[in-house]
């Protein structure tokens, strides 16, 4: 089990828990824990209380964890008016200590305007209509997220979302590239600061001197990668959409979109490859409450 942990001053032993760590499914505790091998990360305690992340959302393929997260631009004090970005977060699963964590920025973006803040996500293992529509390969999966710029330099959201579309091949590239930065001598720092215990002093290792890697997971990363995923809205909505769900529609090119907002609304959208987004329910579902999450049970 993989969690992931926002920092508060809850609680006596708060100080204890980690950022991100591995559980035991038989007892909860840490998968790994002895001198050399620790199934955990820490934000540095020089940080910690400043620079919060919000873990929003994960998700797995065959080799990799990966955390959705919000956070400052800068972990530096002094740098808050930079606001907040939204990041991916990964991890090798063949990985016990963590030394192959690696964060890149997701971004929605269109022009000028920025959707920066993430609210929610939901990973599609397979769909051939976003395949098709992305043109990615017939085996691909792709992450869907709802986005909103922020208000200013703060983390609250403008209540306008927008829907943005990741491929996961497009995303393992931008890692390998943003790796392959720290490997070629293109970068020379992994700008971890905020992370306990970098490895290399928190440089990259000369270039050369690793010789060719063919495996990412077998060495020791730990980066935060410059190059972001980078993906324009599918749609854009006037509402603030804190839950979004894909289910795709086997045999005719389309997919169904379910989203909740802010307000208590219920959202159906018909997506499809060869024309623009339909809504085809908008729901009043509570005239109090957001919808924190939705999720499609019933094939029918």
């Amino acid at each position: 089990l993989y969690v992931g942990s926002t920092f508060t001053h809850h609680g006596d032993y708060r100080q204890d828990v980690p950022a991100i760590s591995s559980r035991n499914l038989h007892d909860l505790q840490f998968a790994e824990w002895s001198f050399s091998k620790q199934s955990l990360l820490r934000i540095d305690v020089k940080y910690r209380d400043r620079f919060l992340v919000n873990y929003v959302y994960g998700f797995n393929s065959s080799s990799h964890i990966y955390f959705v997260t919000i956070q400052k631009r800068s972990h530096l004090p002094g740098d808050d008016e930079k606001g907040y970005i939204t990041r991916l977060a990964r991890v090798c699963v063949t990985d016990a200590n963590y030394d192959t964590y690696t964060e890149v920025t997701l971004e929605c973006s269109k022009g000028d305007k920025k959707y920066n803040i993430i609210k929610d996500a939901y990973f599609v293992p397979s769909s051939d209509s976003l395949g098709q529509k992305y043109r990615s390969n017939g085996n691909d999966s792709f992450l869907i997220g709802s986005f909103s710029s922020s208000r200013g330099s703060s983390n609250i959201p403008q209540n306008e979302s927008a829907i943005c579309v990741f491929s996961l091949s497009n995303i393992e590239k931008i890692f390998s590239e943003n790796i392959h930065n720290c490997f070629n001598g293109s970068m020379h720092h992994r700008n971890m600061e905020y992370v306990s215990g970098p490895i290399h002093e928190g440089k990259c290792p000369k270039h050369g001197s690793s010789g060719n890697i063919h495996n990412f997971c077998e060495v020791g990363l730990k980066i935060s990668g410059k190059f972001p995923i980078q993906s324009e809205p599918y749609q854009v909505l006037s509402q603030s959409v804190t839950s979004v769900f894909f289910k795709e529609l086997i045999g005719n090119n389309e997919g169904v979109l379910i989203a909740g907002t802010a307000s208590g609304r219920l959202l159906v959208i018909l997506t499809s490859v060869t024309s623009s987004a339909k809504l085809l329910t908008n729901y009043q579902l509570s005239e109090r409450n957001e919808v924190t999450k939705v999720y499609l049970v019933d094939n029918d």
